[in-house]
């Protein structure tokens, strides 16, 4: 048998590598002759590579193969597909050989079947493909999979090696190669340790006895397809209805002193050395380990963290020259970190899994170390390791001016402009053009990038123009329709559907507009004559991003039981808007936190959503995160856009921040916090999971929120609750929903109900705490714009319900000018909304997601007389704002924020004594995180926390919302606003609830 040269397997291994090596150019400032580099947008066809060898005598010795693949529907789900590939090789003979396949593939389960043209032998033959995964991100790297086809005709077998190739960037590189975190083995120091005395063995036995009361009161576990399917959780914490868990917070920490005065043979030390051992068990245990919440930890153990506590204490314990005291100090500090050990295993063994195991941070901080808002904001920062920022700005933004300040926005950046978004959307609900993402392009972004061109000659810049966009909305929505126009704004022809050529017409002027004005540019003509026409073109245009696409290289058996899912489920659901915000100067620039996308979907005067337009210091890091999700995605540092490199900070930065705060009458202290895509970081979790489980006995929680079934969610809240807090939860009806996704809706009733079960079974415990956990509804008939109409509802709500009334605790003056506003209203005669120019539904549907914290001493500021008048003002601007057009022309410039109020909490904060403000906690979250295992689990979610009483801003609103609930007092209830669902939806939703 004569064999094929020696020289074609490494041709075919070098031309295999070469194709994958496909890159971009570098990038650098424009202002230099540099280019701006961007992921791009997919196109139809993906290009595979892959080189084979046969095994058998029947098989050819080596393949090459070049071959293009195209998804049949969308492609992030990767159901089906169609590859057409060419290969070159060698015969069985020793001769060339080569063909043709054609393949129907099932990405999702990685077979496919399909035809083989042998063109050495003329024939044509079934072949069975078979794409194993192996390593998650490639068998070699860059989305590499093994590929083992079969031919039964000829009974030919090859085993090879496929990759995507032609990429702008190297696939395989843009998620977590690990599904989970694995801990450093770091084994415990080796130690001889003598048994505890007695006196310290019975301290221990108190400590975990109160141990295990604080754990069922942080994050009870409340079960799982069952209303309380746990038959050890609740029994504990009804056993312990007369106890409170600052009072067992208190018995777990005396005990804690009393176990090492005993070893140490002396008060002042013992408690000394428990004060070190709280402080490492907080900063190398607790922390660490609950910093994790939303990621699997495998092995789940805190061992690791706790053989790095126990060699700190004993470079601190070396002090001790007792050297029996020193070792029966080692020996508590031991049994400490077992107890710690222990709690976790009761609560991963509840949970089933890692990803919703916390640790209570109470076996480390005593209550009198997290009542104050200082201290609170420093555990939340030493969570989350980011830094709350001083001298910010917030404006609360109602949904229907988003449209407007996202145009605003576009046409003031003078650097650069991000949106990060899921959704930019190319057709509306009906599958035609969608006209507020037309409208964006011809109002928005094409006068911005001429209004820039004229002002070249005497700027020498133009905006660097950024979208960022995940994959699923822009398949799904045919983003592609207008971000091609944006991404060669001047040449490119956009073509609609019959019916809309004199869209066409509108941004085929507003081209013929920008191209003039770049011919009359004098310097950018002269620019152009010196870096050519593809840096013009680089320049003048939006830098498109599409992110998270389809790699079935990455597989993980995390997301649903029994079958190994592909990473493709998960998607960016940061919803921002980005601009000018730089090191150079704390207060250029501004960033928008939204539940919004680009679109009439988002745009219509059906749903209840908000934003918040912030400025300041906190927002720095959005541009460190866009540099990162470019860096994930495979840009080298190097390439990275040069608006977006990192800037050295003037030496009078933080003083131009101090400043700030000295001069202006309410600037926020504010943190912006991510959780990152799939089995990243989750900094999001981890600050709400804070503040849900250490809010203090009094405090009010107010959570609306469009969609919640995460169970580790209300399990916290209810927590809370038995805590002593007033927590009150809002979701919405089956009909305000605002996604009519049958398995969240079902997974949402389940929760709902078996929150409220837990509440009737533990009645004794909330009594004694005086904690309440109140379930809402939201199944508004009131238009979103019909201000009226709201009044009316929260004035109908308070009046049906006696503990409203007892826990806002407005004075008598506020609810008789409530009265007196409403038949101002009356007498206006404010004119009936028109019909809606763009999608609309006469059912108000919830979007928001918002959480809103205020401690007890905080909430106080519901019983000032003012609030009747902080409501007109409020009312009259919100009815300024809906009769306003600006959400729909994105022209005019009407007042769309709702600062109301502040001046009349600012005079309340100042009349409080220092000791009295020391005990205030006020605090809001807005992003794009829902209450839901989705945002906690899979997708990249976005937050910005706003502490102290600025934060109060959004709270009138929350009352509109709880105006508009239908409030619970009885889990049956729950039925005819969530209706229960069929055995298939059940099981099915359960399997897969992690993607609801």
């Amino acid at each position: 048998m004569r064999r094929p040269p020696l020289h074609l397997p490494g041709t075919l291994l070098g031309l295999f590598f070469c194709l994958a090596q496909s890159g971009a150019a570098q990038g650098a400032d424009p202002r230099q002759g540099g280019t701006t580099i961007s992921l791009g947008q997919p196109g139809l066809l993906s290009w595979l590579a892959g080189v084979s060898a046969g095994i058998g005598a029947s098989s050819d010795p080596a393949q090459a193969r070049l071959g293009v693949y195209s998804s049949i529907g969308n492609p992030v789900v990767d159901g089906l597909g169609l590859t057409a590939e060419g290969y070159v090789g060698s015969s069985p003979e020793g001769e060339s050989s080569g063909g043709i396949r054609g393949r129907l593939m099932v990405p999702i389960a990685g077979f496919g079947i399909g035809a083989d043209h042998n063109l050495r032998e003329g024939r044509t033959n079934v072949i069975l493909s078979a794409l194993i995964v192996g390593r998650r991100g490639g068998i070699v790297g860059r989305g590499s999979m093994l590929r083992i086809d079969y031919v039964p005709a000829r009974d030919a077998l090859s085993v090879g090696i496929e990759l995507p190739v032609f990429r702008p960037l190297a696939a395989g590189r843009d998620r977590p190669r690990r599904d989970h975190v694995r801990f450093r083995s770091e084994p415990m120091p080796s130690l001889t340790l003598p048994a505890p005395a007695p006196e310290a063995m019975a301290a221990l036995d108190e400590m975990r006895a109160a141990a295990a009361i604080i754990r069922e009161r942080t994050v009870p576990f409340l079960g799982r397809d069952t209303p309380v399917r746990n038959p050890r959780v609740m029994p504990v914490a009804e056993a312990a209805a007369a106890t409170t868990v600052e009072g067992e917070t208190r018995r777990f920490h005396t005990a804690m002193d009393r176990a090492f005065q005993s070893a140490l043979n002396s008060e002042a030390r013992g408690r000394a050395h428990a004060a070190i051992a709280r402080e490492l068990l907080l900063d190398q245990v607790l922390l660490p380990y609950d910093r994790l919440l939303g990621q699997v930890k495998d092995p789940d153990t805190t061992r690791p963290l706790a053989a790095n506590a126990m060699r700190e204490y004993l470079r601190r314990v070396a002090v001790v020259t007792d050297t029996a005291a020193r070792g029966r100090a080692v020996a508590v500090f031991a049994a400490v970190l077992d107890l710690v050990e222990d709690e976790r295993a009761h609560i991963s063994a509840a949970w089933g899994d890692s990803r919703f195991a916390w640790l209570p941070l109470q076996y480390a901080l005593t209550p009198e170390q997290h009542d104050s808002q200082d201290e609170m904001d420093g555990i939340i920062a030493r969570a989350v390791q980011r830094e709350f920022s001083e001298g910010n700005f917030a404006s609360y933004v109602i949904n229907e001016q988003f449209q407007y300040q996202l145009s605003r926005t576009i046409r003031a950046a003078e650097d650069y402009h991000i949106v990060w978004t899921h959704d930019f959307r190319g057709l509306d609900d009906v599958d035609d053009p969608d006209e507020m993402s037309y409208r964006h392009v011809v109002r928005s972004y094409l006068r911005a990038m001429t209004e820039r061109v004229r002002a070249y000659d005497r700027t020498g810049r133009f905006p660097t123009y950024m979208v960022l966009h995940d994959q699923w909305y822009y398949s799904v929505r045919q983003g592609w329709l207008f971000l091609r126009l944006l991404e060669d704004p001047t040449r490119y022809e956009l073509k609609l559907a019959r019916g809309f050529e004199a869209w066409e017409d509108t941004i085929a002027a507003a081209q013929a507009e920008l191209r003039e004005a770049v011919a009359a540019s004098a310097r950018l003509q002269s620019d152009r004559a010196r870096f050519g026409d593809a840096w013009l073109r680089n320049l003048v245009k939006v830098h498109v991003s599409v992110m998270n696409r389809p790699d079935p290289s990455y597989r993980s058996w995390r997301l649903a039981r029994g079958l190994p899912i592909s990473d493709n489920i998960l998607r960016d659901h940061r919803k921002l808007v980005i601009y000018d915000i730089t090191e150079e100067d704390p207060y250029r620039g501004e960033a928008i936190f939204t539940g919004a996308g680009v679109g009439e979907h988002y745009s219509n005067l059906s749903w209840e959503d908000r934003a918040l337009l912030v400025r300041g210091p906190a927002l720095l890091s959005l541009k460190a995160e866009a540099r990162g999700v470019l860096l994930l995605h495979g840009v080298p540092e190097d390439r990275i856009p040069a608006v977006l490199q990192p800037r050295p900070k003037p030496a009078n930065y933080d003083q131009l921040i101090s400043r700030t705060v000295e001069e202006s009458q309410w600037p926020l202290r504010a943190i912006t916090i991510h959780n990152e895509s799939g089995y990243d970081a989750k900094r999001v979790n981890v600050a709400k999971a804070v503040l849900y489980t250490l809010t203090g006995s009094g405090s009010v929680v107010m959570i609306p929120d469009s969609f919640w079934n995460a169970e580790f969610w209300g399990s916290a809240l209810m927590g809370a609750a038995l805590r002593g807090a007033r927590v009150m939860v809002i979701a919405p009806s089956h009909t305000s929903n605002s996604v009519e996704v049958r398995g969240t809706q079902l997974l949402t009733r389940e929760l709902l109900w078996r929150m409220m079960v837990a509440r009737e079974r533990l009645a004794p415990v909330l009594a004694t705490s005086g904690g309440a956990l109140h379930i809402g509804v939201f199944d508004s008939r009131v238009a979103v714009i019909d201000i009226p109409g709201k009044v009316a509802a929260v004035r109908s709500t308070f009046a049906r319900h006696a503990w409203l009334r007892e826990l806002f605790r407005f004075p008598q003056q506020a609810y008789d000018d409530l009265d007196d506003i409403s038949s101002r209203l009356q007498e206006l005669g404010l004119r009936p909304m028109g019909t809606p120019e763009f999608e609309y539904d006469a059912v108000t549907r919830l979007h928001l997601k918002a959480n809103f914290v205020a401690s007890r001493e905080a909430w106080r500021i519901m019983e000032r007389p003012e609030w009747g008048e902080i409501l007109w003002t409020f009312i009259t601007q919100r009815i300024a704002q809906v009769q306003s057009s600006a959400s729909i022309t994105l022209e005019e410039f009407p007042d769309a924020l709702l600062d109301v109020g502040t001046g009349y909490v600012e005079d309340w904060y100042a009349e409080l004594s220092p000791a009295q403000r020391e005990t205030l906690q006020f605090y809001a979250i807005m992003g794009s995180q829902n209450q839901n295992y989705r945002s906690m689990v899979m997708d990249a979610e976005v937050a910005f926390v706003v502490a102290n009483w600025p934060s109060i801003i959004p709270y009138l609103d929350a009352i509109s919302l709880i105006g508009q609930s239908q409030w619970l007092e009885r889990p049956d209830e729950v039925d005819a606003l969530l209706p229960p669902m069929g055995k298939f939806i059940t099981v099915f939703s359960h399997w897969g609830r992690l993607a609801f």
